[in-house]
């Protein structure tokens, strides 16, 4: 899909699917590649990859055995 086939087979617009893919770049979801055009005055063309998340990604708190760590402030008290 482009954009604008993306938005009328979705029925939504250009704008709110543009609008996700900078909210997905910003949480690292997808990464994006653009190619300028090689006629003058056309936009280039914009290509979207998602990235591979992996479960160490997501639990980044967890220690090697599965068991959350406990974070403690600057007087060594457990803070939740």
């Amino acid at each position: 899909y482009n954009l604008k086939s993306l938005a009328k087979a979705t029925k939504t617009t250009v704008e709110q699917l543009n609008h996700a893919m900078l909210s997905f770049l910003d949480k690292g979801l997808v990464i994006c590649k653009e190619f300028p055009s090689k006629a003058n005055g056309r936009e280039g063309k914009k290509l979207y990859w998602a990235t591979t998340v992996t479960l160490s990604d997501n639990h980044g708190d967890n220690d090697t055995n599965g068991k959350k760590k406990q974070k403690k402030g600057s007087d060594g008290a457990i803070q939740k």
